[in-house]
């Protein structure tokens, strides 16, 4: 029940940190990726190539290659 209530009210898991280097792995191969770099523990910076890349869908495949690695909740992902 706590783990519900935590992923209810949008806090991460401690316990499913992301691994940096497997995030840039999985991020790198996705379409209109042009590199992945942490900032700070917490925020993964996308860059891509062309305005049409820059929008929630990618921000959305981002997650989605994200989340086998761990917990997503804990990753801000910047698209520029």
């Amino acid at each position: 029940m706590q783990k519900d209530l935590m992923r209810s009210i949008r806090i991460p898991d401690p316990s499913r940190p992301i691994e940096p280097e497997a995030a840039r792995a999985a991020v790198e191969p996705l379409d209109g990726v042009r590199g992945v770099v942490w900032l700070d523990r917490q925020n993964l910076m996308v860059m891509v190539g062309g305005a049409r890349y820059r929008s929630m869908q990618t921000i959305d495949r981002v997650c989605s290659a994200l989340s086998p690695l761990g917990d997503t909740l804990g990753v801000v992902v910047n698209v520029q």
